[in-house]
């Protein structure tokens, strides 16, 4: 039985005669090595062997008056050859021996480092400061299919169902879909999203409102598509002011006259250009037009001389135009090559071969008897290139080229006609 080393000391007093009992009693108080599985080798440190079938080390006890035992040290755990360490309750912590993985709350360690905890919800990991990974492939695993971390060369991305779904690259352009991100003119900053055959991106709020950007192959064709996915009309705005919209049967507003002009891609208007104004007037030939188009009184369209506030040119729902003024053909030499005179000659065969005819039209409700030309019979001089119109100034032309040569005949009989009579 152990003894305390105060009562061991009494009974080798001077004078004291020890019994057997008390040998006995000092002999259990000591370590035994072979017995107590524990000893220390020459010129090694001091061993300790394992006691049991997990091999039981070490054992720490808290103090009282019947001492309970709240932690050991184990080299072997759940049949496992390792290192471990338990409370009174469980097994908290396995080094593996031969890979040296480590465990917490398991003894079967897959990775250097596996914590095995309540799953879910339950936080099993806090890290006050950061944690790094040296490799440029390395991040976060979830489950067996999803990964957070680096690829490639400085970019960190989503791994999901077998590709990556979303990349950072190290200037800060985003692809999702896409590792490569489109960028071929280098703007400084790109969200690229790439789909097999289309993709869309959406802007929606909490009343339903959808705006999305769409890019397909073959939605009616190939095309990119800017609008609403939701019953909402899209506006365009610039400065946070809102100027065009679009509703959702199709009509387009404008916020205010003058706004949509042709000219330069740079927003700059040229007065050869053309505006939309707010209620409905397309404007042609300067910045703020004075001929602008409109919706007709009784039908079809008219353009309309603000000067004179009223219809220079208009076109009845029956198809016939009708021009309040002068209508002037663009013929400038700027706009003209190969300038060359006409000859007689082809002028007199255009003209012979022009046929005139009286005619209806077939959507004029009238009925009224035209005279005009087939465009389709005309002399290739004077057929446009798909043969259903003419041109009446190229008919003009030729009409003017042969009473020129018609004048200059005449005239020159006339003074052969003066010479005849002046010699009778």
């Amino acid at each position: 039985m152990k003894k305390q080393r105060g009562i061991l000391k009494d009974y080798f007093k001077k004078g004291a005669i020890p019994k057997e009992s008390d040998f006995a009693d000092l002999i259990d108080s000591v370590i035994i090595q072979d017995e107590d599985s524990i000893f220390k080798p020459a010129n090694n440190a001091l061993s300790v062997v394992g006691i049991g079938a997990e091999e039981e080390l070490l054992s720490f006890y808290r103090p009282a008056e019947e001492p309970e035992r709240s932690w050991q040290l184990k080299q072997r755990s759940g049949g496992k050859n390792g290192l471990s360490i338990h409370d009174a309750t469980a097994g908290r912590l396995f080094i593996e021996s031969g890979s040296g993985n480590v465990g917490l709350g398991t003894n079967s360690p897959t990775a250097r480092l596996e914590v095995s905890g309540g799953g879910g919800a339950t936080v099993d990991l806090i890290v006050n400061g950061r944690m790094r990974s040296n490799n440029n492939d390395g991040g976060l695993w979830v489950s067996d299919n999803r990964f957070v971390g680096g690829h490639g060369t400085d970019q960190i991305g989503f791994w999901n169902g077998n590709a990556w779904r979303l990349t950072v690259l190290n200037n800060g352009d985003v692809g999702i879909g896409s590792t490569a991100v489109h960028n071929p003119q280098g703007w400084n900053r790109v969200l690229d999203i790439l789909g097999t055959s289309h993709a869309r991106l959406n802007v929606r709020s909490s009343g339903g409102v959808v705006t999305s950007i769409f890019s397909h192959d073959n939605w009616g064709g190939a095309r990119g598509v800017i609008g609403t996915d939701s019953n909402h009309p899209l506006t365009f705005a610039t400065n946070y002011t809102h100027h065009m919209t679009l509703d959702t049967n199709g009509n387009l507003f404008m916020a205010r006259p003058n706004l949509l002009m042709m000219g330069n891609t740079d927003g700059s208007a040229t007065r050869s250009g053309a505006l939309l104004g707010a209620i409905g007037f397309v404007g042609m030939g300067a910045t703020h037009a004075q001929m602008v188009y409109r919706a007709g009184s009784g039908g079809g369209f008219e353009f309309v001389d603000r000067s004179k506030n009223g219809p220079a040119l208009n076109n009845d729902n029956t198809g016939w135009a009708k021009v309040s003024g002068i209508l002037n053909n663009a013929s400038s030499r700027r706009w003209k090559d190969t300038i060359t005179a006409m000859a007689p000659d082809d002028a007199l065969a255009a003209l012979n071969e022009l046929r005139p005819v009286t005619f209806r039209y077939t959507n004029d409700q009238s009925e009224r008897v035209q005279a005009g030309f087939i465009a389709e019979e005309v002399p290739d001089l004077l057929a446009s290139s798909n043969r259903d119109v003419i041109n009446p100034l190229e008919v003009v032309a030729v009409l003017t080229s042969v009473l020129q040569t018609q004048r200059q005949t005449i005239a020159e009989l006339s003074g052969r006609l003066q010479v005849l009579e002046a010699q009778r």
